[in-house]
């Protein structure tokens, strides 16, 4: 009996003591998960702490300081090249014109990015409302200067590159529903729980560094003797930003920060990278744009080992290409298949190619929802060989935000660490594939434009400026044809002067005006639509933002880059269309405008009456503006 009761003890003695063990050994994995946390949070914080620091010290540190602080590296511009100026005075100028900036800035800045969060939430993602923005009262410092003109001895334009920094007081506040939308019966589900967890976020001191080229052409003999300023980031700024939860712990969200950087990066800093840039013109009709460098031709060929994206099907894949964001091109989609085949081929300016770059983005289309990214190549137009074609397989990478080549982003890096181990990508939606195996066939040429190509666009260029006003316009075959053959002596490929021979159609969609009926108050029942104009032109389609109310305001430019041969076609038209997808795809009315008449006039503003539909019209401006204006 005394043997029985011992060992019955001894079971219940070893029972208990190795649920203590595992206790124990639980409890010290949380704490060392929770010191590696804020261990990791802390060194990110002081890193940033000591870049503030640092940042307004400088302002008024001397050279020598300079060099014996930081010895002969990381110095500012001023220092390191003789061409540099520092210029104390305009961070004066500028402290004081901050509170105004900030105000105005701030006003612009928050009604750009409401759309733009909206419109690029991620799949996990139920919706994101931007609460408060603001620049802060901490105006950027200039740390360098550099100014110069054109090689003629009277210059047609001047240049000016700035350094800056900025460790600012920003401030974004954002409502965040993580919740998301789902299909069938989890429906009604997913709306209920969205409406219960909301979740406020905070960004917070912007850190940013970079260089900013302003340009002030063309140069006249009259007031105001500018044409317009052309601003943009010669580089990708470098920035860092703090991040938080408001009543919670950022951890909760793991992807929010790379989606923010990838916003930021994709759509706040980056359509001003050169070769983009922000103009203001100051007289009517400045030619505000750089002739191109030259022209990449592509051809898309084929890929093979696509990974399957769905469960059940292959992928449908089709693929995107661009040197420039705003000017996209799309492949066919191939449907079901692994080893897709397109051989479609396509033509892409190059404005600046030391620092431009030819993209490619792999893409499953989906019949229901946005399609799925599989992943991107790229080439540096540096690279190319001028004048000779590269055939070239293109390892396809999945694509996820990096981290800042310059900045400090330990967070970002270890989410995307965690991704990996994951298996999912930026949207937090599982990779069912591998991509090691994933590649892209391309065939790439960059041609230079050079001094024969010129003259022979303008050969041709004024002698259909004679003719116009004196003929027909003729069709785009017979345009070509005659290209052809004035210059069989000077070039084999007629595409270039054709393409030189063109120009660039702005199109500014500013309103939709009337397209509800009635409003509520006299009967009506529906009292606002959700306005989306489509602009098409010859065979290029794009979208604007969509524009709420009754009366939609979208205030947007789309751009195209047209060739000679369709800007002197005479059926060419501009096709506009204004549709509503909000619940289902109604087209709520179209417009048909002869782009003859745009590229004789150059200019036109008016409001215009929408075609197939009972009411609405659509207020529409348009630019053309021929690449060799200035010739």
């Amino acid at each position: 009996m005394f043997r029985q009761e011992h060992s019955a003890f001894q079971l219940s003695a070893g029972f208990h003591f190795r649920e203590l063990f595992l206790g124990m050994l639980i409890a010290l994995l949380m704490v060392a998960l929770l010191y590696y946390r804020f261990r990791s949070v802390a060194l990110r914080h002081l890193t940033r702490h000591n870049q503030g620091i640092a940042m307004e010290a400088i302002k008024d540190m001397d050279s020598q300081t300079f060099k014996r602080l930081l010895g002969e590296v990381h110095m500012p511009s001023w220092m390191t090249y003789p061409d540099y100026e520092r210029v104390g005075w305009v961070n004066t100028v500028l402290g004081q014109l901050w509170p105004r900036l900030d105000s105005s800035l701030s006003a612009l800045a928050s009604e750009m990015l409401r759309p733009v969060l909206a419109e690029n939430k991620p799949s996990w993602m139920h919706s994101v409302k931007l609460e408060r923005f603001t620049l802060g009262d901490r105006a950027p410092t200039i740390t360098g200067v550099k100014v110069y003109g054109s090689d003629h001895s009277i210059p047609s334009e001047i240049n000016m590159e700035v350094d800056f920094a900025w460790n600012g007081s920003q401030n974004m506040e954002l409502f965040v529903r993580p919740v998301p939308k789902s299909m069938g019966p989890a429906t009604v589900f997913a709306a209920i729980i969205s409406q219960i967890i909301l979740l406020k976020v905070g960004l917070d001191r912007v850190i940013m560094r970079g260089k900013l080229r302003f340009s002030w052409k063309p140069l006249m003999d009259e007031p105001p003797c500018i044409g317009a300023v052309k601003v943009s980031f010669v580089d990708m700024p470098s920035f860092s930003f703090d991040l938080n939860m408001y009543g919670g712990d950022l951890t909760l969200l793991p992807g929010v920060e790379m989606w923010l950087t990838s916003i930021i990066k994709e759509y706040v800093l980056g359509p001003y990278c050169l070769p983009e840039s922000w103009m203001y013109p100051f007289v009517a009709n400045a030619n505000l744009f750089d002739r191109p460098d030259g022209m990449l031709f592509v051809t898309i060929k084929e890929a093979k080992d696509v990974p399957q994206m769905d469960w059940f099907n292959p992928s449908d894949p089709y693929v995107t290409v661009w040197t420039r964001a705003k000017h996209k091109f799309k492949t066919q989609v191939k449907e079901n298949t692994l080893h897709p085949v397109w051989n479609e081929d396509f033509r892409c300016l190059v404005h600046v190619p030391d620092r431009q770059k030819v993209t490619f983005e792999l893409y499953d289309y989906d019949v229901v929802g946005q399609a799925d990214i599989i992943g991107e190549a790229h080439v540096k137009i540096r690279d190319l060989k001028v004048n000779e074609k590269t055939d070239i397989w293109l390892p396809i990478k999945n694509k996820m935000p990096a981290a800042d080549e310059k900045g400090d982003h330990k967070l970002t890096r270890a989410a995307r660490r965690w991704l990996r181990k994951a298996k999912m990508n930026s949207n937090l939606k599982a990779l069912r594939a591998d991509f090691d195996k994933c590649a892209l066939h391309v065939e790439l040429a960059y041609i230079r434009f050079d001094e024969d190509h010129i003259q022979a666009a303008l050969g041709v260029h004024n002698e259909t400026r004679r003719r116009a006003s004196t003929e027909r316009p003729r069709s785009k075959d017979s345009h070509r044809a005659e290209l052809s053959a004035r210059n069989a002596n000077i070039l084999e490929d007629v595409d270039i002067v054709d393409m030189l021979q063109g120009g660039i159609l702005l199109v500014d969609v500013k309103k939709t005006i009337n397209l509800v009926h009635k409003p509520i108050y006299k009967g009506g029942y529906i009292t606002k639509t959700h306005a989306t104009v489509k602009v098409k032109v010859a065979g290029e389609t794009k979208l604007t933002p969509t524009g709420t109310g009754r009366d939609a305001s979208i205030n947007e430019r789309l751009e195209f880059v047209l060739s000679g041969s369709t800007a002197q076609d005479a059926n060419a038209l501009i096709e506009i269309e204004v549709w509503d997808f909000k619940w289902i795809n109604d087209r709520k009315g179209s417009k048909k405008v002869p782009l003859q008449d745009i590229v004789r006039g150059r200019h036109k503003a008016d409001q215009y009456v929408l075609a197939d539909a009972r009411h609405g019209q659509i207020t529409l401006e348009f630019t053309w503006i021929p690449l060799l204006e200035n010739r």
